[in-house]
């Protein structure tokens, strides 16, 4: 059924997912990431449900390919039917033949991984079919490319769509690595071994409370004989969808697309002490270039503790009597003994 993948027209599709913030305490200053759009001006955050009140203003901002060099896991469907092994033992097969491997492995090429992250970035790829492992292990990753994936027969015989066991070998992976950002880039049909979709997307939520630090985003590929419905967005609100390949550029600019996706973000620093502290969860919009972003609630910090209160008079005069008592009780002990 895979060969109708090479006479179907492309028909792609964007989760147009609406940016997200996240805003947390750090030290003395107020941390706020932006997913899902880049910093296009000034940023500042405005306390919702107040009114004339000026905004906060971030002392720094940084988009995410401007942090320093970039971990990248892709996560790679390596189901023989999916990459188009599927008949790679049959008398009629075709080395021709227009599968998923091919327009995969020119993608991977004309990603240029070397100028699309910073310098010093790395990257590694995991398939997953009836197990997962690792296909391409680290390396920097502008030396990864459509040769890595290797030849369509070198997935005969694998049949599995093991996503999730994909995903979590990815995380396990990232885990181990220094960079501060960290991506996945997951590439199948959105299907898990998981025969109830439910089931699959209960596993994807759990799973990505053992991942954190990492943003993920997803080219989900239907095939014919691939399930309409998945799970994916359980994992990553950043989906490419596309329901049928015709040639590799639209492949390519999907790929593109997808990494983008995942590097649309940044992060602003703004100081603690121009937020109030009364112990209370305030909601903030986020602002760039006058453009509204996103919100988000932050838990305020409790009120100072008041201060120890100064030496007071009493005090000076607790200490004084005492003293004053010491002395004479030293005086009187003298005179009792008399002169020697």
């Amino acid at each position: 059924m895979l060969r109708a993948l090479g006479v179907l027209g492309l028909l792609c599709a964007t989760a147009a997912a609406e940016p997200t913030l996240e805003l947390r305490i750090e030290g003395k200053s107020v941390e706020a990431t932006l997913r899902g759009a880049p910093a296009s001006g000034p940023v500042e955050l405005h306390e919702m449900l107040v009114e004339d009140k000026p905004p906060i203003v971030a002392t720094s901002v940084h988009n995410f390919l401007d942090g320093g060099p970039v971990s990248v896991a892709f996560v790679l469907s390596g189901d023989a039917g999916w990459m188009g092994a599927h008949n790679i033992h049959d008398d009629d097969y075709d080395p021709d033949h227009v599968s998923l491997h091919k327009p995969l492995s020119a993608a991977f090429d004309v990603l240029q991984l070397a100028s699309a992250l910073p310098a010093g970035s790395e990257a590694m790829v995991v398939r997953y079919d009836t197990e997962a492992a690792i296909l391409v292990p680290w390396k920097p990753a502008g030396q990864v490319g459509g040769i890595d994936l290797g030849a369509a027969k070198d997935f005969a015989g694998r049949l599995g769509v093991d996503m999730v066991h994909g995903i979590e070998l990815a995380c396990t992976e990232l885990a181990t690595r220094p960079q501060r950002r960290k991506l996945m880039i997951i590439i199948g049909d959105g299907n898990d071994t998981a025969t109830d979709i439910n089931d699959a997307g209960y596993n994807l939520r759990a799973l990505a409370e053992t991942c954190p630090g990492v943003t993920s985003a997803a080219l989900v590929i239907k095939s014919p004989i691939s399930a309409e419905t998945d799970a994916m967005e359980q994992w990553t609100p950043n989906v490419i969808r596309l329901t049928s390949v015709n040639a590799a550029s639209g492949l390519e600019a999907a790929l593109k697309k997808t990494l983008q996706l995942a590097t649309d973000q940044f992060d602003a620093t703004f100081p603690l002490a121009k937020f109030p502290r009364d112990g209370k969860r305030r909601s903030y919009l986020l602002v760039s270039g006058g453009q509204e972003l996103a919100s988000a609630t932050l838990q305020m910090l409790d009120p100072p503790a008041p201060p120890s209160p100064p030496w007071q008079l009493w005090r000076w005069l607790v200490l004084a009597g005492v003293v004053g008592a010491f002395s004479l009780i030293s005086l009187l002990v003298f005179k009792a003994r008399g002169p020697q």
